[in-house]
């Protein structure tokens, strides 16, 4: 169904994958809660094959997609939609009904909750990662609006509920988009997320959720820095390391004069490109996701951003952009190739082997192609 198409955009969540091509949406995987979009769902109704995604969205021209865990998003005309499961609030649409077709996220009131976006927003941009998450994000008028699972703050509205509130307490999720605070008067241009559900009465809830954002060419984080990722002062072995309001990520001495362009996140750890084209991560390095060439600190957080090695990225080549995968990092050249470090286990690298890489490896199955684009 993709053929002859120009595949402009997509995403990978845990069991689904969802394509933008021709200004339209392909999804594909499994169907469990609906997130094809195809209006139906259900363990036996996957597809191994791209399938349209249509209800609301027939009709009209999508611009960007994002998902996360069981739910897919679709931006088109300005206005976000939303479809799959909804557990959590994740949907955004002012309750907690799963949807197998596309549902508009409004501004104003949906299903009589007040919702954080304008009533006449306009959408560009959502976040990226989220393999395994119970939240979703976007930019809306060059600010930032996230919905869904709060146990660790990731809202960015500085708030955190009870140390150990019950699953179904309203105030552990919301079903609308709020908007992130502490940031305003910048502009908002990049936006990931990511994390899993680790259990509300366990000491580590939530602890692979984090957020972070660029706006006016700095990083900010917010969300669990249990390791580190959000790239702040606070780690799994200070008394708090739950961050609920949106804080500027320290640079290190050497690039403290440069814009920070981008901003991927993983489950344990976070990556920026910055504005003379290099890349930085912090955060785990179990698996060598920092890609800095050594595996001392593989049980440590890296607080602040580490330049990622350049040994194994040609001197000649130039990085324009990153992505961050659950336990990995990779970047793309404007020579058209791709670099990826760390969990390697299945393959996740593309270098032919299944041993981890502590430094970026060329993903050789990629080599035939020019590639501009990874997620």
């Amino acid at each position: 169904i993709l053929a002859d198409k120009t595949i402009d955009s997509m995403f990978a969540a845990q069991f689904h994958s969802c394509a933008l091509a021709d200004g339209k949406v392909y999804c594909w995987g499994y169907n469990n809660a609906g997130q094809l979009g195809n209006g139906r769902s259900g363990t036996g109704v996957y597809s191994s094959v791209p399938v349209e995604v249509g209800g609301a969205l027939r009709g009209k021209v999508v611009t960007a997609i994002g998902g996360s865990a069981n739910t897919s998003c679709a931006i088109a005309d300005g206005k976000i939609y939303c479809w799959g499961e909804n557990y959590r609030g994740t949907l955004g649409i002012g309750s907690r009904t799963g949807s197998s077709t596309p549902m508009l996220i409004r501004g104003g009131v949906m299903n009589g909750v007040a919702s954080g976006l304008p009533t006449n927003y306009t959408a560009t941009a959502l976040s990226t990662s989220g393999s395994r998450s119970y939240n979703m994000c976007a930019i809306a008028d060059r600010k930032a609006y996230c919905w869904g699972q709060t146990v660790a703050g990731q809202l960015g509205n500085g708030f955190i509920p009870a140390s150990n509130p019950n699953d179904n307490e309203p105030e552990t999720y919301s079903t609308v988009p709020v908007a992130v605070v502490g940031l305003d008067g910048l502009n908002v241009t990049s936006i990931s997320q990511d994390g899993y559900f680790s259990g509300l009465n366990s000491v580590e809830r939530g602890m692979y959720t984090h957020v972070c954002a660029v706006a006016s060419g700095q990083a900010y984080c917010w969300g669990n820095s249990y390791y580190g990722q959000a790239g702040l002062s606070r780690s799994r072995w200070s008394t708090n390391y739950y961050v609920s309001t949106p804080r500027r990520v320290t640079l290190p001495a050497a690039i403290q004069n440069d814009s920070v362009v981008s901003i991927e996140v993983g489950l344990y750890h976070s990556c920026l490109l910055t504005s003379t084209n290099k890349v930085y991560c912090m955060g785990y390095n179990s698996t060598g996701q920092l890609g800095i060439n050594d595996s001392s600190t593989n049980m440590s957080a890296t607080l602040l951003p580490v330049t990622v090695g350049s040994q194994g990225i040609p001197s000649n080549e130039t990085v324009v952009s990153i992505a961050a995968g659950a336990n990995r990092g990779c970047a793309v050249t404007a020579q058209g190739r791709t670099y990826c470090w760390g969990l390697n286990d299945g393959g996740q690298i593309g270098d032919g082997t299944k041993i981890n890489r502590f430094n970026p490896t060329e993903s050789l199955f990629l080599r035939p192609t020019k590639n501009r684009y990874i997620y």
